[in-house]
């Protein structure tokens, strides 16, 4: 940063101003984090269908040095502010993108002025239609994005962040084909524009053109709030389960109607409903489960579906003693690569010792070398009592052989290392990666009407400490 404002005579804070960062981090505190940028329209490109960064032909021809705008980085910017004309993304002599940094042939060739094609050389052309709604909406959003100051007709939102955590939120809703009925019951100018997507699953790898319309419907959802949101989701039965994969984001204001208003269980799903379902799902072999049922009704929850599907909530010692068999199969016939069967082995012995000692895994993960130890030691005390089963002695035998294993995910060899085990990258191991490995094991080995976690095995070894 410095060598570049010595270079250009700019002081570093107007540099930074100019930066993809500088708007980002105010519309998405996530922004830097992310492996994949929420909106903003990756350069590289893979094919024609693919969205690409765009250009404004009209601005850059009026330009005394043709220059590319922040704005034409950002997925809600589809057409021009100031001209109203749709962005481009290609050249319409040669079908090449527009957009300088994706051009490979820019290494090849002699580069010609940014209002021309670097591909072909002619100039730059697209639709010159204008669209005075979009263009407004283009202002106002990209007013908001940096000056922070939010359109008037979204009294809710409190600032720029509010407002694209909802409007992205609201975007992807339209592009979901589960959700596709909700243009139905948007006004005709917007309903018979309805999109065909394919293949993109976010509103940035979208076309200019098709993007367009995902930013008219979503920004006509949030305004007049909550009338217009509400009605078209009601319409269209659109329930919270829609809005799941982006809970994180979404603004409390927006969290909190879904909640209230859109939440599937006041759906009151009845005994018979679900009794159907289930003869449907027997009839066509296929498995009876809570969450397959909450999937065919649409529900988050329901009172009949608890009712009639009921789990058990403990596992038996035979239970336990066929899955550790199945789990040592398993082991010795999993590869070394890729730390494959050393993971299996850590994740087994934290089973192991959270049976045995009757204490979550959680709790073990996060013990020392010395804490395991001691563990193991008071593990071998019981073991020799008259009144425990020969089962555990057999047990704890596999798990101290598991334990004197020399793998660093099992024996952590770094020095300043406060726990036992660690992930694969030399991280702090979670409970949750514990849990959802037992999570796919245990239906495919024991009864499905077992729960699907390793708290089922808590109580089968009760520890008289407690």
């Amino acid at each position: 940063m410095e060598w570049l404002s010595e270079t250009s005579r700019l002081p570093q804070n107007t540099i930074q101003a100019l930066c993809l960062d500088n708007v980002g981090q105010r519309i998405s505190a996530r922004l830097t984090m992310a492996k994949r940028r929420r909106w903003v329209v990756p350069c590289n490109v893979k094919g024609p269908s693919d969205g690409r960064s765009t250009c404004c032909p009209l601005c850059l021809a009026e330009d005394a040095t043709p220059y590319f705008r922040l704005a034409w980085r950002f997925a809600f910017m589809t057409h021009c502010p100031r001209h109203g004309c749709v962005l481009t993304e290609a050249c319409s002599t040669c079908g090449s993108p527009v957009w300088p940094a994706s051009q490979h042939i820019l290494l090849s060739r002699q580069p010609v002025e940014l209002s021309r094609c670097q591909c072909c050389g002619g100039i730059l052309g697209g639709n010159k239609s204008i669209d005075r709604e979009m263009q407004g909406i283009a202002d106002a959003l990209w007013l908001c994005a940096t000056t922070d100051a939010v359109p008037s007709s979204m009294p809710q939102v409190a600032n720029a962040q509010e407002l694209f955590d909802a409007l992205w939120t609201t975007a992807q809703l339209l592009l979901r084909s589960g959700a596709q009925r909700i243009w139905k019951f948007l006004p005709e100018c917007l309903a018979a524009s309805a999109p065909t997507v394919t293949g993109a699953h976010y509103v940035e790898l979208l076309p200019a053109q098709q993007r367009a319309k995902i930013i008219r419907g979503a920004y006509w959802l949030l305004a007049s709030w909550p009338n217009n949101f509400y009605e078209a989701a009601r319409a269209a039965q659109i329930s919270r389960l829609h809005f799941s994969s982006n809970w994180a984001i979404q603004p409390t204001w927006l969290s909190s109607f879904i909640s209230e208003k859109l939440s599937a269980k006041r759906l009151r799903i009845s005994e018979s409903q679900v009794v159907t379902v289930i003869k449907h799902f027997e009839e066509n072999g296929l498995a009876v489960t809570k969450s397959s049922l909450r999937r065919a009704l649409n529900v988050s929850e329901a009172k009949a579906i608890h009712k009639l599907v009921k789990h058990r909530h403990r596992a038996t010692q035979e239970e336990f003693t066929t899955l550790c068999t199945a789990i040592e199969r398993r082991i010795e016939v999993t590869p070394r690569s890729r730390d494959q069967r050393a993971t299996l082995c850590r994740d087994y012995l934290i089973f192991l010792l959270s049976v045995l000692s009757d204490t979550c895994v959680e709790t073990i993960c996060k013990m020392s070398h010395e804490e395991v130890e001691a563990l193991i030691q008071r593990l071998r005390d019981r073991s020799v009592a008259s009144s425990t089963p020969p089962e555990f002695f057999i047990v704890l035998a596999y798990a101290r052989t598991l334990a004197h294993q020399e793998e660093p995910l099992i024996r952590s060899r770094s020095a300043n290392a406060r726990r036992r085990f660690t992930g694969r990258f030399g991280d702090e191991l979670s409970g949750c990666t514990v849990r959802d490995r037992f999570a796919k094991l245990i239906p495919q080995e024991l009864d499905r009407n077992l729960w699907n976690s390793v708290d089922a095995f808590l109580g089968i070894y009760p520890s008289s400490e407690k």
